[in-house]
């Protein structure tokens, strides 16, 4: 029980990682975050995960289930390549639909929104020896 316990703690700590950028996203959308002149904000963060690759890979690219494991991701409709989203980032609600753009597995998961707040993003998954580093880059295209 002691392994499984450390590994949701570790897809815990993972998941932060979504939530970090997602919160980034609001922030440049309420104009809270400062740019150079930019429209477009640029989010990354790496973690590294105590768990082998294929177990972490697979619990993120079950995106029906996130829900459950993310409190700021309140439902998540999935249906093929795309998904309809409902998060709550700093009690507010937003609604997007994303499209899945890339998919290897064990590897990485790409997406990007086609409706909603426009982002797209990529979560890479690197075998290190017995554990997992995962990176999440997300791009976020601030409104006019």
């Amino acid at each position: 029980m002691e392994r499984r316990e450390g590994f949701w703690s570790g897809f815990g700590v993972g998941t932060m990682v979504g939530a970090a950028a997602g919160l980034g996203a609001w922030l440049a959308m309420s104009g809270r975050a400062s740019s150079y002149d930019s429209r477009v904000l640029r989010l990354e963060k790496s973690v590294q995960i105590g768990r082998p690759v294929e177990e972490v890979f697979a619990l993120w690219s079950n995106l029906a289930q996130l829900p459950q494991r993310l409190r700021v991701v309140k439902n998540v409709d999935v249906r093929s390549q795309h998904s309809d989203w409902r998060v709550w980032i700093d009690g507010k609600e937003f609604s997007f639909d994303a499209e899945t753009t890339q998919r290897l597995p064990n590897e990485a998961i790409g997406w990007k929104s086609v409706s909603g707040p426009k982002h797209s993003g990529r979560i890479t998954f690197a075998r290190l020896a017995n554990v997992t580093l995962v990176h999440v880059s997300m791009n976020y295209s601030q409104p006019l």
